[in-house]
């Protein structure tokens, strides 16, 4: 294995397999032609090589793209040779040799990440990580790594639930928007209209931004049956645990038909034409609403018009009526709307009454 000069007392050996018995012995040889004969070995000798210890992890990280509040994957680069597995510990802080260090978990050796749930939000959670050995093996443990900070995010508030608009309240100008509490109670709530219910609320415009503790929203000044489109969400405070909610679905609200005013001036009397006939007229003052279509005159049973005896669509502001004596006549009119117009029929006289002796 080797020849040291005859003034050496010792000798440093290299190449050597790790975790192996070697067994040595030595023997002094003579000069040739000086008389003397080598020595007889001396006794064997055996020494042990040590173990090797692993690398080192590198390159200890988390994947940031899928940190959430409460998930995270804490990643590194495989150690060569493979080791039997890894082990993680957590710790209390950041501080020089992991402070309250306890188990995550031991990875198998082939595993270059590990996941991470439960953890709470907002929060910094301190990781470190090493290589185990197979103790049957010719490795010892790797070092530790430095601790690797993971700062989770905000937990997003939770989506705004049941967005709605109360139908019993709408009107041609008005509708109010509705939804179910957000909890926990956010800071307050943002609301925006939309040009149209396509995806991402185009042209998104904030229409108002609610207290947390509010479940709804009066909206005035709308144009008459039109639709209309809004989205909401809710909005954290800065300083909070939680993070702004995703936006609701869109919702579209459409604006009633416009009912078209009363009719005014609604009056009735007898005329008696040359023919001696008995006639009666009502008559009521012009609506000039773009959406009128006719006027709708009924007669009817009794004062409080319990059944319909006639129905007139007339375009004129008044009406006659041949009349029998001794007969009591009741009328009442409305203003009735074009159908593609954006009014609705308008509300009726009250009932007027005649009698004719």
């Amino acid at each position: 294995m080797a020849t040291p000069a005859k003034d050496a007392t010792s000798i440093t050996l290299s190449t050597l397999q790790r975790n192996t018995n070697y067994h040595l012995r030595i023997t002094a040889l003579a000069l040739a032609d000086s008389g003397y004969q080598n020595s007889t070995p001396s006794s064997i000798v055996t020494a042990k090589t040590t173990k090797t210890q692993h690398a080192a992890v590198t390159n200890f990280r988390h994947d940031s793209s899928s940190l959430t509040h409460s998930t995270a994957k804490l990643q590194w680069d495989a150690v060569s040779p493979t080791p039997d597995k890894y082990k993680i510990e957590s710790c209390s802080s950041s501080g020089a040799n992991c402070p309250s260090a306890t188990q995550e978990a031991t990875p198998a050796g082939s595993a270059t990440s590990h996941d991470l749930s439960s953890l709470t939000r907002n929060a910094s959670h301190y990781y470190r990580i090493k290589a185990l050995a197979d103790p049957n093996g010719d490795f010892l443990d790797s070092s530790w790594t430095s601790i690797l900070t993971v700062d989770t995010a905000k937990e997003p508030l939770a989506t705004v639930a049941n967005f709605r608009h109360d139908s019993s309240s709408l009107t041609h100008n008005t509708a109010k928007l509705q939804w179910d509490a957000v909890s926990p109670t956010p800071d307050k709530y943002r609301i925006e209209s939309c040009s149209s219910s396509s995806a991402g609320c185009p042209d998104a415009t904030l229409v108002t931004s609610p207290a947390g503790s509010a479940t709804s929203h009066d909206l005035s000044s709308l144009t008459r049956n039109t639709a209309y489109y809004y989205r909401i969400k809710a909005l954290a405070a800065s300083n909070s645990d939680y993070s702004d909610s995703g936006w609701a679905s869109i919702l579209t609200v459409t604006t009633a038909k416009e009912p078209l005013a009363a009719i005014s001036g609604f009056t009735s009397g007898r005329i008696k034409p040359p023919n001696n006939q008995i006639k009666i007229r009502v008559s009521w003052n012009a609506n000039s609403q773009t959406g009128l279509d006719k006027y709708e005159l009924v007669e009817c049973s009794d004062k409080n018009c319990s059944s319909t005896k006639a129905t007139h669509l007339i375009t004129e502001t008044k009406h006659e009526f041949i009349a029998q004596r001794n007969t009591s006549y009741y009328f009442r009119v409305r203003a009735k709307a074009k159908t593609t117009s954006g009014y609705s029929d308008g509300p009726w006289t009250n009932v007027r009454s005649i009698h004719v002796g």
